[in-house]
């Protein structure tokens, strides 16, 4: 009987060893859905919104915190008018690995413009510009907005794309003078058929 107890007893023990050494591999464990560089991983790495008035200058926008060895190509970057455009930031790894796509938007406001009627941020706010995300087949492809204000018509710069690739398409909005009011920007990603990508944000 004796021996039982201890037999018990020795079993119990290695038992609550075995427990514990769990909970302290568990508390060690890195996150598996993000990479490390140094002592950041790609979940560090942003790109973040910017509002400005129109004031004839150029804008962009960078990501930031990129790791050292880590490179990155935009598109949509470098706009002047008033209106609203998306930017895509591509990140590539030091082995020159696609490994982050980052999507942030540059609004650029009409200075000293703060009535309703006239004011393009309150006349546009309903306008819809979806990008597109399409396997190549060879033909040509086009987005549109919708929900445009009566009065205004539109015109598309970069639509009616074919070729493989992340492509930029603006739309610029006209009133009944002609005169361009506003501009919003989107994107057509066409990819390839046998090509591995990052799902696009």
């Amino acid at each position: 009987m004796k021996k039982l107890i201890c037999l018990f007893l020795i079993v119990l023990s290695i038992t609550v060893l075995v427990g514990c050494g769990d909970e302290a591999t568990d508390g060690n464990e890195e996150n598996p859905g993000s990479e490390t560089v140094g002592d950041a991983t790609n979940t560090d790495i942003v790109l973040n919104d910017l509002i400005v008035n129109y004031n004839g200058e150029i804008h962009s926008i960078e990501v930031e915190n990129l790791p050292e060895g880590y490179s990155v190509a935009y598109i949509g970057n470098d706009v002047t008018s008033v209106g609203q455009y998306k930017v895509m930031a591509f990140i590539s790894n030091e082995k020159g690995e696609l490994i982050l796509t980052l999507e942030a938007t540059i609004i650029i406001k009409e200075a000293d413009n703060t009535e309703p009627e006239t004011n393009p941020e309150d006349v546009f706010s309903n306008i819809v510009f979806n990008s597109l995300t399409i396997v190549s087949d060879g033909n040509s492809h086009s987005i549109n907005i919708s929900n445009l204000p009566e009065g205004y018509t539109v015109t598309y710069i970069g639509n009616g794309v074919t070729e493989v690739g992340h492509h930029v398409v603006k739309a610029e909005i006209y009133n009944s003078d002609n005169e361009c009011v506003y501009t919003i920007s989107s994107f057509i990603h066409i990819l390839a058929k046998s090509a591995v990508e990052l799902p696009l944000v």
